[in-house]
């Protein structure tokens, strides 16, 4: 595992507390889960079969695919993270495990997916060309992220006053940013181009607007602007 991971595992499992505190708020949760389940199962292969949540962190979207019937496995390098996943309750399997590496030790998968992943890799077109070696034919990747920070690292210094939000300054300083391609992306194309890289034969991309809206009603963490998410779906 190179340094610049290590570094933000240490402030994963700093946050897995306060993070997993703001993805569960009462007033969002169950609005925002209906909205996922949505999209979802309109994106989602349509017989479930086994599936892979890399970089579970708290285990929001594997618990959430396994309640849509597929047989889940989640993996994270935290494992701040990943008890708070294991405490959620029966269903999915947690492991400790590099979201880019030796995923083939778990099996091979109908399915590779994760939540706000993507750009957080220092290298996405070798995650995704691992993940496609793990894939069962006619298997998919589905990955949702959203452009975070478009106009640069700004955002994240003009809102740098909580404890949370400093800490992410910190963790997330320059120099680790200049090794994550897809920090600063501006356009979903950005995204695109490592699957079209990779291999895909085909690529979709679906904006779930809901999520802002849902956001303009009941607010963003702390420190974090209102950004539209996207879902990618794969397949090779």
């Amino acid at each position: 595992m190179d340094m610049v991971q290590n570094k933000l595992d240490q402030y994963w499992d700093q946050r897995a507390q306060t993070y997993h505190a703001d993805q569960t708020r009462k007033e969002r949760a169950e609005a925002e889960r209906e909205i996922w389940v949505k999209y979802l199962r309109r994106i989602l292969p349509e017989t479930p079969g086994q599936a892979l949540d890399v970089g579970t962190g708290t285990g929001y979207l594997a618990h959430l695919v396994h309640s849509l019937g597929w047989d889940t496995t989640g993996i994270d390098t935290s494992q701040g993270m990943l008890r708070i996943a294991a405490a959620q309750g029966a269903g999915p399997r947690f492991e400790i495990g590099d979201a880019t590496t030796n995923c083939n030790r778990f099996g091979t998968f109908d399915l590779v997916i994760n939540r706000y992943v993507m750009w957080t890799l220092s290298d996405p077109l070798k995650a995704v060309r691992h993940w496609k070696e793990i894939l069962n034919p006619q298997g998919k990747i589905v990955i949702i992220d959203a452009l975070h920070f478009p106009h640069g690292m700004k955002t994240i210094e003009k809102n740098s006053t909580g404890e949370g939000t400093g800490a992410f300054a910190r963790f997330y300083s320059p120099d680790v940013v200049d090794q994550l391609p897809l920090a600063l992306a501006r356009t979903v194309d950005d995204y695109t181009d490592v699957f079209h890289t990779a291999g895909a034969k085909e690529v979709t991309v679906t904006p779930v607007p809901e999520i802002v809206e849902l956001g303009k009603k009941i607010g963003v963490a702390e420190g974090h602007d209102l950004v539209e998410p996207f879902i990618i779906a794969a397949n090779f």
